[in-house]
């Protein structure tokens, strides 16, 4: 079951979405990426409310049936999402203390940077973060590719804040240094691409090293998955063109996916998984495998 949602934001922007009530009393937002919609999340949906998650998934601004200017970097995403949390504060079902947040690729640049911004997120899953202003690319290598291609972004994103009525948003490395102690859980598509996606993600980790875990997807077979599932791509920069992981690898990966590693080993990942089910899902624990 699910019902249709709207919701306004401060500026008067009417946003519309789906609604599937929360049984286990925890919810989440759940993001799309970039020129695409709600329906892109579907399956992401589906995972969630199968164990229990309150689910509001929406289109953003200018986007599917919302209205407003859209954004293909997500600088509206932060103020935004705070609606979205409010809307699931309304709900008589959800504990206002168990709210989350779940992104794919500018969804989940978004939903990191809500995180920053409103302490109702209490945990958070980005998938195929990279980043959403030139001060986001400081994990490009230091040598003159990486130079020539910080050059380009320094324009593309500048040209875009003269073109555009929102802000610079904060940077990804600066929001998760802000959201500690609450977990973040990013999810890299592993080695494709030159390892954009994982040197991003690494490099985010590095200013809270304690709250956010990286797992990838790294087997032939999850490589595969994140290339067939991909479906909100964004010429945005080089690094931009790395397959999306599934959704259903997000989820188990949060949950029980166990051939997502981390860098450096898999106890951490193992221990932010916990992290964010506790965040989240509450006291009695993980949810059930869904693998």
């Amino acid at each position: 079951m699910y019902l249709d949602a709207q919701f306004d934001t401060s500026d008067g922007v009417t946003l519309s979405g789906w609604y599937v009530p929360s049984t286990n009393g925890a919810a989440v937002v759940l993001l799309h990426g970039a020129s695409s919609t709600r329906s892109a999340v579907l399956d992401h949906a589906a995972v969630l409310a199968q164990n229990g998650y309150g689910v509001l998934l929406f289109d953003a601004r200018g986007h599917g049936l919302s209205d407003g200017q859209a954004m293909e970097f997500g600088w509206f995403g932060d103020q935004d999402i705070a609606f979205a949390l409010t809307y699931l504060q309304t709900r008589p079902e959800v504990d206002p203390q168990r709210l989350g947040a779940v992104g794919m690729s500018m969804g989940g640049e978004q939903a990191v940077g809500t995180a920053a911004t409103d302490t109702r997120t209490r945990a958070v899953v980005g998938e195929g973060v990279t980043g959403r202003t030139a001060a986001d690319k400081g994990w490009l290598p230091q040598h003159w590719r990486g130079w020539i291609q910080r050059g380009i972004d320094a324009v593309l994103y500048g040209t875009a804040d003269l073109l555009t009525d929102a802000s610079p948003p904060i940077r990804l490395r600066d929001a998760v240094a802000e959201a500690a102690p609450r977990p973040v859980l990013l999810i890299a598509g592993g080695a494709v691409m030159g390892n954009a996606e994982v040197d991003a993600n690494t490099w985010i980790r590095a200013a809270s090293p304690d709250t956010v875990q990286v797992g990838s997807c790294r087997t032939p077979d999850t490589q595969q998955r994140c290339a067939r599932n991909r479906t909100n791509g964004r010429p945005r920069s080089s690094a931009s063109s790395t397959p999306r992981c599934s959704t259903r690898q997000a989820d188990r990966t949060t949950h029980t996916h166990r051939r997502a590693r981390p860098q450096d080993s898999t106890r951490p990942l193992a221990r932010n998984r916990c992290a964010v089910n506790r965040q989240i899902a509450g006291p009695r624990g993980v949810a059930r495998s869904v693998g």
